[in-house]
């Protein structure tokens, strides 16, 4: 049984990391799929120059990168990181610990820094007790002599619904010269023997599938026969163990050219993501972010946390409070153990591979549109947490791939890729998620062409791959002013000046833009037959 104690990790506030944490060394680069396709000599030589010496750290700037772990065994702790460090005491077995570094011995034994009232040193990594054991080892997968690797994403498969059944019927059928893997960000489906088919369908047409669960998978109520969300994710990882359906980092060892170490990360939101304040005097029809309003979130209703989560001081996860952090933290402390054993890899590695993290919700804040483009404000806050940044920017991956917005995304941050390939409704099929309903899957990777597919066209990433967010800009986009006067009678007064927002290249008319972009395409897709043919729309 999985410890469900209540996670005392994670000092991951703004305060605790300062700034947003620069760029790894590995990972400067410029747009262009030429420049995303780094070669495995100069990995190589990145992780050589960042491993070199005693003491591979995960602080930044000064400041440590936190979390709170449990002792498994009673341990020494030493001044320093090699063995024969002085001694400066010992802690029990049990003994809640706070983790402030990580560093390797010149033999390449892994070492963690501890604090513990007036206790600060190091001890065996091994000493620390994880969540999931049997996702805290890095699994390696052999891709077969010959076979070129070909990684594909998508989110957000949502197979309660008969139109993205038939779609994934059509669109998932890999090439079978290539050893094909999936990397799934989420959102399946509630019904748990919807989800089982699902699965089963993607592990019959991958020759792997990664995968990391979303909100919908973790409903618990409404028909769903388990306790609460912490054990309807127990028994999903469960399940997917038992189909093959890697839930932990894995590494695909090809014979030549470039491994690729996956690692799925759980995660959650918290109202804090929302930064930007609330929509201004006359932009939005009143009481828009109000708890009744909030109420049409349900996750809110179908989730549920369990005593030890729920009874925690500044617990909230209701529509009338919002979502505090204690779920994102548990999630988040149980990623510390896989996150340990993908840099136990990557340190012990000749070369390094190309490392992609997966998360459900978004790490980051520039991954989601500015309110006024949002016709639901309170989205910001059900969307993501910064939790998730900061555990993946330990590992320096080359990209991330996320869901849960159902808005598409491929833009590049501070050297790392982010990437959003959802499918959504039927009717955001038609729309918002059409660039990936209208040609399938995206093949993120592709080791026959020597690296990552060229940045995709995307609605929101191309508006924002050369302009930054601007939040004090509250006057809303045409789309939404027309949604408030259609869903709310609001009318809102356009602006003497209407503010930039995107559209779509050259003014080319939407039909004839995806069908071309659809074609262009066709090489980095699940299937080479992109022709923008949609599902019809719900009546």
């Amino acid at each position: 049984m999985v410890d469900r104690s209540p996670p005392t990790m994670v000092d991951l506030t703004e305060a605790a990391l300062g700034d947003r944490p620069p760029p790894p060394a590995a990972r400067r680069r410029s747009s262009g799929a030429s420049s995303v396709s780094s070669t495995a000599s100069e990995r190589s030589k990145a992780v050589r120059r960042r491993s070199s010496g005693a003491s591979s750290s995960c602080s930044r700037d000064g400041e440590p990168y936190a979390y709170a772990a449990v002792l498994a065994r009673a341990a020494l702790v030493r001044s320093g990181v090699e063995l024969d460090s002085a001694e400066v005491g010992e802690l029990p077995a049990g003994a809640d610990v706070r983790c402030v570094d990580r560093a390797w011995t010149k033999k390449r034994v892994r070492r963690t820094r501890v604090t513990r009232g007036g206790v600060d040193g190091w001890v065996s990594a091994k000493m620390l007790r994880g969540h999931d054991p049997v996702d805290d080892v890095v699994a390696r997968v052999a891709v077969p002599a010959g076979a070129d690797l070909r990684v594909h994403v998508l989110s957000d498969l949502h197979t309660d619904r008969p139109a993205n059944v038939a779609w994934l019927e059509r669109h998932l059928r890999p090439q079978r010269s290539c050893f094909e893997v999936l990397l799934c960000a989420g959102d399946v489906s509630n019904v748990d023997a919807k989800v089982r088919a699902t699965l089963e369908l993607l592990a019959a047409r991958y020759d792997a599938v990664v995968f990391t669960p979303g909100n919908h998978d973790l409903w618990a109520r409404g028909g769903a026969a388990c306790r609460d969300s912490l054990e309807k994710l127990d028994r999903l990882l469960g399940l997917c163990r038992s189909l093959g359906i890697r839930t932990g980092p894995t590494r695909f060892v090809v014979a030549k050219g470039s491994d690729v170490l996956a690692v799925p990360l759980l995660s959650w939101y918290d109202d804090a993501f929302d930064g930007d304040g609330e929509p201004g005097p006359g932009d939005a029809p009143p009481g828009l972010d109000s708890p009744q309003h909030r109420a049409r979130w349900v996750d809110y209703a179908f989730c549920a946390w369990g005593e030890a989560l729920e009874r925690a001081p500044g617990f909230r996860f209701s529509a009338a409070d919002g979502a505090s952090d204690h779920v994102a933290r548990h999630f988040a402390a149980r990623n510390e153990p896989r996150l340990a054993a993908a840099l136990d890899d990557l340190q012990t590695s000749r070369s390094r591979p190309v490392v992609v993290t997966v998360s459900h919700f978004a790490p980051r804040r520039e991954l989601l549109p500015e309110k006024r483009f949002l016709v639901d404000p309170h989205l910001p806050k059900v969307s993501g947490s910064e939790l998730i940044e900061a555990q993946l920017r330990v590992l320096g991956p080359d990209a991330h791939v996320f869901g849960h917005t159902h808005l598409c995304y491929d833009l590049e941050l501070d050297g790392v890729r982010y990437v959003n390939w959802p499918l959504g409704s039927a009717r955001e099929m038609a729309n918002q998620t059409r660039v990936v309903a209208g040609s399938g899957a995206l093949v993120l990777f592709d080791g026959a062409k020597d690296g990552f597919a060229p940045r995709q066209w995307t609605f929101w990433g191309d508006w924002y791959r050369d302009r930054r967010r601007d939040p004090a800009i509250t006057a809303p986009a045409p789309w939404v002013r027309k949604a408030y006067k259609l869903m709310f009678q609001f009318d809102v007064a356009p602006p003497a000046v209407e503010p930039p927002h995107p559209t779509f290249p050259d003014g080319v008319a939407p039909d004839a833009w995806y069908r071309a972009n659809a074609a262009r395409e066709r090489p980095w897709r699940s299937v080479d037959d992109g022709d923008d043919t949609l599902p019809a729309p719900p009546a």
